[in-house]
């Protein structure tokens, strides 16, 4: 209180310390030296969490460079704890004591999640999950753009990606940054990896020897066309569907994982007289010249040295843009006179931009016999307005693919032979929602079961083989921000924008996030999200999910999710949805406030009763 004499701050500060006591009765310890929180088992910390965790970390050291999951989990739990920088917008007018324990705390901190962030890398490497490990050293790079430690295990990555060019532009950033902002070169060890990764493309130029822009063999297996389970529920209705592909540029099939898409196009494929590409994505395929590596192998199946003029580009041992290569390999696709299909299968694995804008050159320039296929998890960020316009494209999602009731019950009884009552089909279906491998799960567990019913009515998100599924699927294929989101609007039966602001963090909110972008993201990935509205406003998620996350919430903090009901509470009773908010409050156990609550609605009742 500056503004006033040393007396009226004293007063200013009892007052406060007063209001604190009301609020937060027992937790507040003050006296002459200081005021604090008094620590107890209901008091939590990030800081103290992320220390805590860092602690683990180094007790759990592998000499022989190999990495337990236990170690894993450990690091993605460090990792996500660290939400920016230290008290980040909490400044002090005239007081420098304060300011320099703020800076050595944050750089301290902040360096031990650099190194989190290294270790976590490193350690989805040793697993060969190239896609995480680079995700890690990019948040890692982020920290210091300059740092060329960081910079040096990304460009390593990307190589041991597969993907070169990607590898090749983080030096030229890198270069350029370090001579505009300090005037000096990169380090001699980071110009050392340079010259490996550019290597062999030179020695080929010197020596006339044409190789391949990407020294990874081609893996045979990506092409083969996956043949449809002998025990399977024919779906004929979509197969009919899918006889449309001749007739439209471009077919997408976006759902979340274990909906049958890969399945379904198998059964397709069985069926149909046209050629068929088949060309399984991985993350390795960011690399735009291992993209189109792939890519002309996939249709070199149908039409021998159909890209005998691209791969010559590609071998020149000079980096070509990729659009050129792609011209080349268009005329040669035209010739062909008989129509074929090219489907790309798991599309979302590719990340990259340089590989979409690839895609759409090829969208814009498909010859007419050409059929593109696409299957993936999230839709992918392609220019498709033209193409709908036309008629050009044709869609299947998730509603499409959901099992009908016949079908669950021909999968459940003739198919896994359980002989369930439509009763418990029907049961069955509503908790699974029709969702493929949500049934074929429930259907394995029941083979054990005497009692089917007691099972159907216990069968949730948290049954062992749904929680490995969807944690390993779906889950941990997501960033730390994106999983956080997911367990903390987990308690919400519906959600919207507002209300998903209303439950995060402060740091969430400065770090300019958005609950209602983020719900976006969610259903354009397709992760269990579904509207309940055509305006798409209000969302809920599918129950198995929600009932996942809320179970791997209630693991990671109880007091957490009771934070979150009431901050639910509150945003309802501000919206003047007092049965939501009342059930929010006596969720989070605040009995004080849902009986406040009840007398409000009950009050509020009266008045419109008699107005």
């Amino acid at each position: 209180w500056p503004e006033g004499n040393q007396q009226k701050a004293l007063a200013n500060l009892r007052r406060t310390l007063s209001s604190l006591n009301s609020s937060l009765p027992g937790w507040m310890d003050a006296n002459r030296e200081a005021i604090c929180l008094k620590r107890n088992a209901k008091l939590w910390v990030d800081v103290g969490a992320f220390r805590q965790s860092l602690a683990q970390r180094k007790e759990h050291t592998h000499s022989d460079n190999r990495v337990c999951e236990q170690y894993v989990s450990i690091l993605e739990r460090t990792v996500e704890l660290y939400r920016g920088d230290f008290l980040h917008g909490l400044n002090l007018s005239d007081s420098p004591g304060y300011d320099e324990w703020q800076f050595f705390q944050r750089d301290s901190l902040r360096q031990e999640f650099a190194d989190a962030l290294q270790c976590l890398s490193a350690g989805y490497a040793c697993r060969s999950n190239w896609d995480r490990a680079i995700a890690c050293a990019r948040h890692w790079v982020t920290l210091d753009r300059l740092h060329e430690p960081a910079r040096r295990a990304l460009i390593d990555l990307y190589a041991r990606a597969g993907q070169r060019t990607s590898a090749l532009q983080q030096y030229e950033e890198l270069t350029r940054l370090l001579q505009e902002q300090l005037g000096q070169e990169p380090e001699s060890e980071t110009r050392r990896l340079f010259d490996q990764l550019r290597g062999p493309a030179e020695a080929n130029r010197m020596s006339g020897v044409p190789e391949h822009r990407s020294s990874l063999p081609l893996l045979k297996t990506k092409l083969y066309i996956p043949a449809a389970p002998a025990s399977r529920v024919k779906r004929a209705h979509l197969t009919d569907h899918l006889g449309e592909i001749e007739r439209k540029a471009l077919t997408i099939i976006s759902a979340p994982a274990g909906f049958g898409k890969t399945t379904l196009l198998a059964e397709w494929i069985a069926q149909t007289q046209l050629p068929v590409a088949w060309l399984s994505l991985d993350d390795g395929d960011n690399d735009p010249y291992r993209f189109l590596s792939y890519l002309i192998e996939a249709l070199e199946s149908i039409h021998e040295n159909i890209g005998f003029e691209a791969r010559q580009i590609m071998q020149s041992g000079q980096l070509v843009p990729t659009h050129i290569i792609l011209a080349s390999l268009i005329n040669g696709l035209s010739p062909a006179a008989e129509p074929y299909i090219l489907i790309l299968d798991d599309y979302q694995f590719i990340t990259e931009h340089t590989v979409h804008d690839t895609l759409t050159y090829l969208l814009d320039h498909l010859p007419s016999n050409l059929h593109l296929v696409i299957a993936t998890r999230a839709d992918p960020p392609l220019q498709l307005g033209r193409l709908r316009a036309h008629g050009q494209m044709l869609e299947l999602r998730t509603r499409d693919l959901r099992f009908t009731s016949e079908e669950a019950t021909e999968f459940l009884n003739d198919t896994m032979q359980l002989r369930l009552s439509a009763e418990d089909i029907q049961a069955l279906e509503a908790r699974t929602e029709g969702w493929v491998v949500g049934l074929q799960m429930a259907a394995l567990s029941l083979r054990g079961h005497e009692n089917a019913r007691d099972f159907i009515r216990g069968f949730s998100g948290s049954h062992r083989y749904v929680l490995d599924y969807l944690v390993e699927e779906v889950l941990k294929r997501q960033p730390a921000h994106i999983q956080t989101f997911l367990l903390e609007t987990s308690i919400l039966e519906k959600l919207n924008g507002p209300l998903c602001d209303a439950l995060m963090s402060e740091q969430w909110q400065e770090a300019g996030e958005s609950g209602q972008a983020v719900l976006e993201y969610l259903e354009r990935n397709n992760l269990f999200l579904i509207p309940l509205d055509d305006h798409k406003q209000w969302f809920r998620y599918h129950h198995l999910f929600a009932e996942l996350l809320q179970s791997r919430l209630q693991q990671f903090s109880a007091e957490r999710a009771a934070a979150l009901h009431l901050s639910a509470s509150q945003w309802f009773d501000d919206q003047g949805l007092f049965h939501e908010a009342i059930h929010h409050a006596l969720l989070s156990r605040d009995y004080h406030r849902s009986a406040k609550l009840l007398d409000t609605s009950s009050q509020a009742r009266v008045v419109i009763d008699v107005f």
